[in-house]
């Protein structure tokens, strides 16, 4: 940390907090890891997920921010592989800015695929050599950005 950043306090916690993994995201993980163990007392289980809830949610801040932790948690499991790699790469801590991800994502897309014509090089085949078949493997992305689509073709011989 420079000097700058060290007389800040909220550099100093978060930078602190991190290190000790104690930030949201990783409340957030401890949270969803989470599982009930018959061989401990059901109260003590209890208080843990309790606190656990707490500090990944932070009530303090608010019902509304409450939600929007939920709807990004949500968001983020349901995605498609493709996408979550495009979010993960942003600054995903609210849902507004997962949108702006995933429509950038997908305006790109549609940009770069052009029209069909330009699809067909896009896409790539790839030979398959199976001893008494000839068949190829055609690859492009969904439309939808959701996973790749793999067209195969070909016969036995």
């Amino acid at each position: 940390m420079d000097p700058r950043e060290a007389t800040d306090y909220g550099q100093q916690k978060t930078e602190v907090l991190s290190r000790y993994q104690l930030t949201p995201h990783d409340s957030a993980v401890k949270f969803h890891q989470w599982t009930y163990m018959a061989d401990q007392p059901v109260r003590a289980q209890i208080f843990v997920l309790i606190r656990l809830t707490k500090q990944w949610l932070e009530p303090g801040k608010g019902v509304g921010h409450v939600v929007e932790t939920l709807v990004v948690d949500k968001i983020l499991r349901e995605l498609p592989m493709d996408l979550k790699r495009v979010v993960g790469q942003t600054n995903h801590l609210s849902a507004d800015n997962i949108a702006q991800a995933v429509e950038m994502y997908r305006s790109t897309w549609e940009l770069l695929k052009g029209g069909k014509e330009d699809r067909k090089d896009t896409t790539k085949t790839v030979p398959r050599n199976n001893p008494g078949t000839s068949t190829s493997e055609t690859t492009e992305p969904s439309p939808d950005g959701g996973e790749v689509i793999t067209h195969t073709t070909g016969s036995v011989l």
